[in-house]
Parts: structure tokens; C-alpha cells; sequence
């Protein structure tokens, strides 16, 4: 049984920035976008939260959770700021089919303390269709995340979704996908520059995406 990270506000009371995804694998975009963010929102802590199963992808055949967990883990050793959580992964293995809503972690999260949750631009188009959307705005600040040359129309946005598309940061643009990392690593192409030097060994040393 893994252990949920549950004590980030053990000591004060904080504006915590989450950041949530797949990280299949997480890579330096993840990290210098996150915490571009947290400084802009003024938050104290970034914490990253790696998904047991996303309910929007079905892909099968890349790294598994506990592999994507220890990426993570080693992405953002020796950075003060942040912190890996094991919640969705917790959930997960009690129940393996449930797919990782995130208005379930925000739920969890939020009794600890107050949360601010990143989201990119093109997860605004289809926000309001998330799990039980209307309650996950009332648990948490969702904030965009958007990146140079990325821009926002607010008029062809659902109604629910407007107000938090004003809710806009400016973060750096970095040319880097985990789609496109998979992909340089299943052709041999380097991936140096593009994740930590530790998640880069770890990949090769587990003999991941190939």
C-alpha cells in the first residue's frame, strides 16, 4: 500500500498549486511551467499528481503508474517548491477500473487547505464536460496555464467555462511533448535536454517506450 502525501499543510496554511496529469513521462516543461505559475499565484508549494488512469486517454503500452510515480519523484528532487503526491495511485489500486476524476483528488485536497489547480488551454473547449464540474469549481481555483502563440476565445467557450478562461497566466513555452518524447525514444533519437538527467537514466535503465 502506497502512502498519500497529506501533510503539506501539517504546519500553516498555504495557497498549494496543483499540477495533474499523466507524465507518461513528465518532463522539463512540466516543471518550469509549474512553477512559472506558482510564483505568479503566489503559491508556496507545487505539487504534482500523476494519474492512475486519465477517463480521456486509452492508450495502453507505455509506463506504468508506480513507473510514472518515480519520474516524477526524480524530476523534482532538490526543488524546494515541490512535492509528488501518490493519491490518484492510492485510489487506483483499490479500485483499478475507476478512471482519475480529478474533482475526486480536489475533494481529497481540499480539506487540507486552500488548492489551485493548472490546467492548459486546450482542456477549456471541453472543461465543463469534466466530472461533476460545477462541484469541482466550488473545491478549487482552476487556473489556465497559457503559453506564447496559444490564445483564448472566450465567445466559442460554454458558459460555466468563461469566467475561469479569465483566470489566465502567461507561462514559458518550451518545444516539449511527452508524446514527442516517447516518440524520439522509440526511433533512438537522444532525449537529453528534455526530461531531468535522472528521469533520462531511469527511462533508459527500465527500458521504457522502445
Amino acid at each position: 500500500m502506497v502512502e498519500i502525501y497529506t501533510n503539506l499543510h501539517s504546519q500553516t496554511q498555504c495557497l498549494t498549486l496543483v499540477l495533474g496529469g499523466s507524465f507518461d513521462p513528465v518532463h522539463l516543461g512540466h516543471i518550469a511551467c509549474a512553477r512559472s505559475a506558482a510564483e505568479q499565484i503566489g503559491a508556496k508549494r507545487v505539487l504534482l499528481i500523476p494519474a492512475w488512469r486519465s477517463p480521456f486517454k486509452t492508450a495502453t503500452g507505455r509506463a506504468s503508474a508506480l513507473d510514472r510515480l518515480a519520474m516524477c519523484r526524480l524530476a523534482v528532487q532538490g526543488e524546494a517548491m515541490f512535492d509528488v503526491s501518490e493519491i490518484e495511485l492510492e485510489r487506483g489500486l483499490v479500485s483499478p477500473d475507476s478512471p482519475s476524476y480529478t474533482v475526486d483528488t480536489a475533494q481529497q485536497l481540499a480539506e487540507s487547505g486552500d488548492i489551485a489547480w493548472l490546467i492548459g488551454t486546450d482542456h477549456l473547449p471541453k472543461l465543463a464536460q469534466w466530472h461533476r464540474f460545477e462541484e469541482l469549481k466550488k473545491l478549487v481555483r482552476l487556473v489556465v496555464m497559457r503559453r506564447a502563440g496559444e490564445t483564448i476565445d472566450r465567445d466559442l467557450l460554454p458558459q460555466s467555462v468563461r469566467e475561469i478562461a479569465s483566470d489566465v497566466i502567461d507561462v514559458p513555452s518550451m518545444a516539449i511533448s511527452s508524446t514527442d518524447i516517447r516518440e524520439q525514444i522509440s526511433t533512438g533519437r537522444s532525449i537529453t535536454g528534455m526530461v531531468h538527467p535522472d528521469v533520462e537514466k531511469f527511462i533508459i535503465d527500465q527500458g521504457l517506450y522502445r
